[in-house]
């Protein structure tokens, strides 16, 4: 920037910013992406206040001349929406149901996380909201369009991938370890395999916290589908989750998730107890 634009850009921030940082901070990475002779266009674009810059960036992401683009970024901002926590890129891949076109090429999904706007920051391959505020936008905001069906629905969708994949996946000594009252601390660390599949791992520990926020803890568990689907999960794989969480060290989160559980369906079926399989 010459001398004249950088006291122009100066100004507008220093008149737009209403003392936000955060503003300041995502306008210039907009205008990192420009050349100094579309800087002042590109700036006088931007309106004041954060929550118009945020309709701004996803109208651009919506805009995409791709339709699959829109599609995956969507599918990326719904995802880390309703995450437990924030995100290993690997976990991204399996909670926005990206394609195996995507998932074997890594730079496609840093491409696509960078297409999100600047709504969402990548450190260390770990994905999180750029702000509370941007959370708050697709939340509660106008940008809460991106769960057309509501966040409950996409919360029960996450669910049932969670036990689906935890089906596909858990198995009886899972880790070949071949010792069943073994110390997990007296493990080998690379021998402890699922430590190394995040959405696994990321599936075994809130795949109930999802199903929870699906149906609202106070309401029970209201769908059938969902009563039976816990049932026939329990039924089939409970040791094999139960040997999961102790190889990951998440035994009393495993034993607060169980009777969550038992709560919601009782108050939903009114029946006794979960009953589970001794054909772990």
């Amino acid at each position: 920037y010459d001398y004249q634009l950088q006291c122009f850009v100066e100004t507008y921030l220093q008149d737009k910013a209403n003392g936000t940082f955060l503003w300041v901070a995502l306008v210039c990475q907009e205008l990192q992406k420009v050349s100094s002779r579309k800087a002042k266009p590109i700036l006088e674009k931007f309106p004041a206040g954060l929550e118009p810059v945020y309709v701004r960036m996803m109208e651009q992401i919506l805009s995409q001349p791709d339709a699959e683009d829109i599609e995956l970024c969507s599918n990326i901002l719904r995802a880390v929406m309703v995450a437990v926590r924030p995100l290993h890129l690997s976990e991204l891949v399996f909670l926005a149901e990206l394609p195996d076109h995507i998932h074997e090429n890594p730079s496609s999904v840093y491409d696509l996380v960078s297409q999100c706007g600047s709504f969402l920051t990548l450190r260390e391959e770990i994905v999180s909201f750029i702000h509370q505020s941007a959370k708050d936008f697709l939340s509660f905001g106008r940008g809460a369009g991106i769960f057309p069906s509501g966040q409950s629905r996409y919360h029960g969708a996450v669910a049932h991938r969670c036990r689906e994949l935890m089906l596909r996946t858990l198995r009886k000594d899972i880790c070949d370890l071949r010792a069943p009252g073994i110390v997990i601390g007296e493990v080998e660390p690379g021998r402890v395999a699922l430590k190394d599949t995040a959405p696994v791992q990321y599936a075994c520990c809130y795949w109930v916290n999802h199903l929870l926020r699906s149906c609202g803890c106070d309401a029970g568990l209201t769908s059938p589908r969902d009563r039976e689907e816990v049932q026939a999960f329990f039924g089939r794989a409970f040791l094999h989750w139960i040997e999961a969480l102790s190889l990951i060290d998440k035994i009393p989160e495993g034993v607060i998730m169980v009777m969550e559980l038992e709560s919601v369906i009782q108050v939903s079926s009114h029946t006794p107890r979960i009953h589970y399989s001794k054909n772990g």
